[in-house]
This record gives C-alpha cells, structure tokens and sequence, in this order.
C-alpha cells in the first residue's frame, strides 16, 4: 500500500509542516509523541506509521478510550480491506465467558489492523493471547493516561506492551498538556509540538444572551455542538430548543424513525430522542445504542441534524466539527460535589469547533454570568491545560492491575519490576513505598484465595483467575464472597 493513494483519497495536496516533521522520525522507527490541538489532522500520522508497518509484515493496534471514537476510526480504515488487509474492531461490554472460552475466543483474533476501547484491549492481554508480529501501537488520545477514573488502564497497556515486544514502535496522540514532555521522556520518544489549527478559533464569553438566544443568532452559520454536564440536562435542553420556531419548521420523519428502529425495543429515551430528530434535534451521550450514536453522527455531518446537545464525552477524539461550540456549564457533580471541568477539558471541547474546507474560523461561546467573566477568561482562554498526573499507584488500581499480573508473571520481584516501568513510577519515585504495597497487595489476595504460592512461584487460583477475566476489583469480588456466604450460613441454618 503506498501513502501517496492514501493521501489522494482524502484529498490531501500535501502534508502539513509539523505532519511532515513526524512522518521523518516515524520513518526513524522512534517512539514518537505529537501534541497539537483538537482536529489538526494527527490521524494521517497514525495512517502513516501503520502503512509502514503493514508494508513491513507487521500488525498494527489502534487504542482509543471510548467506543464512539473505536467505531469511528475503525469506519476511517475499512477503506484498508480495498487493499486486501483486515481491518477488526473490539469493542463493548466484557465477556462473561469462562477462562478457556476467552483464550479461545481470542486465539483467533485475525487482524493486520486492530482498532480497540482500552478496557477491551486489556481483556485480550489478560486472557494470555499470543500476538505476533505487532510493529506498531498508535495510542489515541494518550493523555487520557491522566483520567483518575479509567487513565490506569492505558498506563498498563503501554507498559504491557512495550514488556511483551520490545521493539514495537508508539505513536502518542496528544491534545495540548502542560507535560508531554515527560509522556516523552517516559516513553524515549520524539516529541513534537505545535499550536497549528486549520481553522483559526474565536472564543467568547457570554454573559447577556440566553442559550436559546445565542442558538438562533448562530444557527445560520453552521451547525452548532452544546456541551453541558450531565445527560438529564442533555434532554432537557433538547427539549427546551425543540420549541423555538426556528426547529419547528424541520420535519425529519423518515429520519427520525429510522433512529427509532434502530433497535428491537425502543425504551423511553429512545422515542425522546427520535421525537427531538424530527425537528434537527439530537442529545448524545453514552446512554445512547451504537446504531443510534452512529446515525445521530453521519446526520450531523451532514446537516440534516443542526444541533447537538452532548456530555463532554464526545469532546475525546470524535470528529464531529461544528462551525459553532457552546459550553453551557463548566462545572459537574462529583462525589466531591460540584467541580469545575478541566482546562484540559474545555480546550478539547471548543476544540471542535471550525469545520475544515468549510469555515474561515470557529467559534467557542462560553455561557456564564457577569461574576465569573474575569476568572473564566483567566482560567480557560487565557489560562494552560494542566499537567496529566498517574493513578496507577492509587491502592484500588495498583490492586487490580497487580491481580492482572500475576496471571503473567509468577515472581514477586518482576511484578514490582513491571511497576517500575510504568508512567507513575517515572513521574513519583519511590519504589520503597510501592514495593511495600504490592507485597501487602499480594499477600492479600493470597489470604483470599485468589493467589497462591508454590515452589516460590506465584500463581492466580480458579477464582482468582475467574476474577481477572470478569475484569473487576478483587476487593469487590472479595466482599460480594463474604456477604453471600454469610447468607447462604445464614439461611443454611433454617431447616
């Protein structure tokens, strides 16, 4: 396959500067990180290092953190099955299948290019599968490394991966963060930075209009992508549009029953959203069925849906540019109460707006009150993404990764080796600390009979192994244990 065709079907003239300045160290073999903003076109690079490692013999893995960005990219390569390559997508809920079910299952996974969620990736590794000839990993998304809740799965994907192929070449696709340089120097690779956007951003605040206001005046312009804070405030916004005159013109029946259909048993939510649909309408978030995400996408793109009221899940990689960017709330409910987003988060968002080929610029409204104009415009516009920070030393994730391990290797030592690979070894230190852990770790799981010891070797039981495949904390597994046999002694005592 040659690079050239594949330039001539996206009909790209030729590369942009800092493309072309990592296609070079692409061609070196190095590992290499690229950070540049939001749709700047680091896909190509990713094209490009697969390309290379196809035309070398090898296999490729494409891993993102979310399955709308998986089915995406994945519909982005099929074109590769022209040229005689298969092209598999894994994704989804994890299996419930026994042990040997899973390695089965996956022993025959036949790709040249793999495109995966993390979570699911991580599954494959831990049923043992074999993977030969893989040459190149591209790692979407990477600072996604720095998510509290899901960022530890990617830090043990990499470093699994670099364990189990020493010589396989990393490609990191980064949003702007104010640490790439240490992903780099973790990682030995390349970095390349740029701020370089095909479409210049303008970014706003607003403090007068009400949302349905700044909706109408912008509507003309182009399509228009809301993001808020919850999927409740998704629907409710939706149906708070959905009465202006402006959408109650728009009639997409045919449109909106084929989102309706677009599963067996239409639930509540459903006829909601194709009820929005009709009027051009959409709320996506990650209640939403595959099909129906992958419709309420393709008509965005082209324009038969207008607006999209979204959580800021759909700002992580999914090429959904709109000439218009909202951001109705900067704030969310955690379970430390009501935060403020990211700045990392915001740029990610208003990121998308600015539709190449189409717009001469994009534009990003921030909706907030007079009180707050100051300290948003210091903070988000003004204001740099943070540094990504490691959890994988946080005890939930050092326990649950450990129990993966243990699975692979079978010395306690080269457990705590692995660990010293990892991103937040490099960034903390302290190996002292985190050798204790793991030897606390381990030995509780032994105590609950998910690891055992023989002949020095370390070893996962039946339930401990069950445990791994199920892909759930072992301290969750082992409370649900004690408290189901508690019952079962409990009414074992009834005659």
């Amino acid at each position: 396959i040659n690079f050239t065709e594949i330039l001539k079907i996206h009909n790209i003239v030729r590369p942009y500067d800092y493309q072309e300045k990592a296609i070079a160290e692409i061609d070196k073999g190095k590992n290499l990180i690229v950070s540049t903003p939001t749709a700047s076109g680091k896909t190509l690079l990713a094209e490009y290092g697969i390309i290379r490692a196809l035309n070398n013999n090898g296999k490729a893995i494409y891993v993102v953190p979310m399955r709308a960005l998986a089915s995406e990219k994945f519909r982005e390569f099929e074109i590769y099955k022209n040229f005689g390559y298969k092209v598999l997508l894994e994704m989804g809920d994890l299996e419930s299948l026994d042990v040997e079910t899973l390695k089965y299952k996956y022993s025959r996974l036949n790709f040249d290019v793999l495109f995966a969620t993390a979570e699911k990736l991580d599954a494959i590794l831990r049923a043992n599968v074999s993977l030969k000839d893989l040459k190149f990993l591209v790692v979407d998304e990477i600072h996604f490394l720095g998510s509290p809740d899901r960022g530890s799965v990617y830090e043990i994907l990499i470093a699994k991966l670099r364990k189990n192929f020493p010589d396989i070449q990393i490609l990191g696709l980064s949003a702007t963060i104010g640490n790439t340089d240490e992903l780099a120097k973790w990682l030995d690779a390349s970095l390349i930075q740029s701020s370089f956007r095909p479409v210049p951003l303008t970014e706003f605040i607003e403090t007068k209009n009400d949302l349905n206001t700044i909706v109408a005046e912008n509507l003309p312009k182009g399509n228009i992508l809301i993001f808020t804070n919850s999927k409740k405030r998704c629907q409710d916004l939706c149906g708070e549009l959905s009465e202006l005159a402006l959408f109650k013109k728009s009639n997409e029946q045919e449109l909106s029953e084929e989102i309706l259909n677009a599963v067996e048993s239409p639930t509540e939510q459903c006829k909601l959203l194709t009820n929005f649909v009709r009027h051009g309408i959409a709320f996506h978030h990650a209640g939403l069925a595959n099909k129906q995400r992958e419709l309420v996408e393709e008509n965005f793109k082209n324009s038969r849906i207008k607006v999209i009221i979204a959580t800021p899940t759909l700002a992580y990689g999914v090429n959904l540019p709109a000439h218009t960017v909202i951001i109705e709330r900067l704030n969310r409910y955690t379970n430390k109460g009501m935060v403020e987003i990211p700045v990392l988060e915001y740029k990610q968002m208003s990121g998308r707006s600015g539709r190449p080929k189409y717009d001469k610029e994009g534009i990003a409204i921030i909706k907030a009150n007079k009180a707050k104009e100051k300290h948003i415009r210091e903070k988000y516009i003004n204001g740099k993404p943070e540094d990504i920070e490691s959890y994988i030393l946080a005890e939930p994730n050092l326990r649950f990764h450990t129990l993966s391990l243990i699975s692979e290797i079978s010395d306690v030592d080269e457990i705590v080796r692995f660990f010293d690979t990892t991103f937040g070894m490099f960034r903390y230190g302290n190996p002292e600390a985190v050798e204790r852990n793991i030897i606390n770790i381990i030995n509780g799981l032994k105590d609950w009979k998910f690891a055992e010891e023989k002949n020095t070797k370390l070893n996962l039981t039946p339930v401990g192994n069950r445990i791994n495949q199920m892909y759930i904390d072992p301290l969750t597994a082992e409370r649900y244990i004690v408290n189901f046999l508690e019952m079962a002694e409990q009414f074992g005592s009834y005659d």
